[in-house]
């Protein structure tokens, strides 16, 4: 079936409307990750995104088959400033936590709200896109998750970034994956000037999303 059929017209004029940025603000968008992040994480701390409260049900959905009360080791890839992280400590208090992001403002942030809170979780920065042979010093986790953490990673870096996920997780362990799907409003808002490529786009800030199907994602964790 041709794409177009599955979206109505006037979101496909809309997609149509988004012309690709520059090679050369591609490669600056790029190359300033991380400090696009710290940038953001500066100007917002920990006020932007809300503490997902949500995850507890969640989990306790998708991971029916494990004993989530017993003492597990967790780690959040892509952790921010732990709004995921810090509530799990409330729901699962026998677990191991562990958080990672290449955001060094993030991880400043998370350590003084843990601290603060008097939770214990080891933290790291990571760029997690980048494969290389340095030892990891969490040791492999029960469960490790992905909250919109690929979708902000150029997408010729998924399957590196995932072949790093595979060396966090035990051996049969669980990874977690929430993203941002194909078509999302979120997607169709994007205007003139903010498209990198294909269903990757920047934002002003120049923080950045990419937008999934299914096949893709499936695709990405097979080829990795």
């Amino acid at each position: 079936m041709d794409e177009r059929e599955t979206i109505p017209d006037e979101v496909h004029s809309k997609l149509k409307e988004q012309q690709p940025i520059s090679d050369f603000k591609r490669k600056k968008l790029e190359l300033e990750a991380a400090s696009n992040w710290d940038r953001f994480y500066k100007r917002n701390t920990d006020k932007f995104f809300k503490d997902r409260h949500w995850s507890d049900c969640d989990l306790r959905q998708i991971l029916h088959d494990i004993d989530l009360d017993s003492e597990l080791s967790f780690l959040e890839a892509g952790c921010g400033v732990g709004n995921m992280l810090i509530p799990l400590h409330d729901y699962f208090p026998l677990w191991s936590l562990y958080g990672m992001d290449f955001s060094n403002k993030a991880i400043e942030i998370l350590q003084q709200k843990a601290q603060l809170l008097g939770i214990k979780a080891q933290t790291l920065v990571k760029d997690l896109a980048v494969e290389n042979d340095e030892p990891n010093p969490f040791p492999p986790c029960d469960i490790v998750s992905l909250i919109f953490v690929l979708s902000a990673i150029s997408p010729e870096k998924h399957e590196s970034a995932i072949r790093n996920i595979k060396h966090m997780v035990k051996q049969g362990g669980s990874v977690v994956v929430r993203d941002y799907a194909v078509f999302d409003h979120t997607m169709v808002r994007f205007g003139r000037g903010t498209k990198i490529s294909d269903r990757f786009y920047a934002r002003q800030d120049g923080t950045r999303s990419y937008f999934f199907t299914i096949g893709r994602l499936y695709d990405s964790f097979r080829m990795a």
